[in-house]
């Protein structure tokens, strides 16, 4: 596992390597820290009947545990479903980056909506 700090703006995120099947989080945990996934994947998963089942897919550029920004807990299971490099924050070090530029604040928004609309966000129609 390596490990280095990035300084974005005046807060650190820390660069961590992540073996595959290293959990990140377990649903229901305080949730204290989001990640952005820069390489590899990162499986979301929900038990349902006592079974894992996965549910959300985050690629690089994908954000983890961005519910710790309106929430206490963690809505779901985070695993690594490859060998993953993520940038992680601590929900206090990542709110603080967001405050400092608006643009960033875009950049974050942008993600969260591209994820929930499919990756449609900002496409324009055939034929416009």
């Amino acid at each position: 596992m390596s490990m280095h700090t990035a300084s974005a703006g005046s807060e650190p995120f820390v660069v961590r390597r992540y073996e595959r099947d290293q959990l990140l989080c377990l649903a229901g945990d305080p949730a204290e820290y989001v990640w952005l996934v820069q390489q590899g994947a990162v499986g979301l998963t929900r038990s349902r009947r006592d079974v894992d089942r996965l549910e959300v897919l985050r690629l690089p550029g994908s954000y983890v545990g961005l519910e710790c920004l309106v929430g206490e807990s963690y809505l779901f299971t985070a695993r690594a479903l490859s060998q993953c490099n993520l940038c992680g924050a601590t929900r206090e070090a990542f709110a603080g980056w967001l405050r400092e530029n608006d643009a960033r604040v875009a950049r974050v928004m942008r993600s969260v909506l591209e994820e929930l609309l499919g990756g449609r966000a900002g496409r324009r129609p055939a034929g416009d």
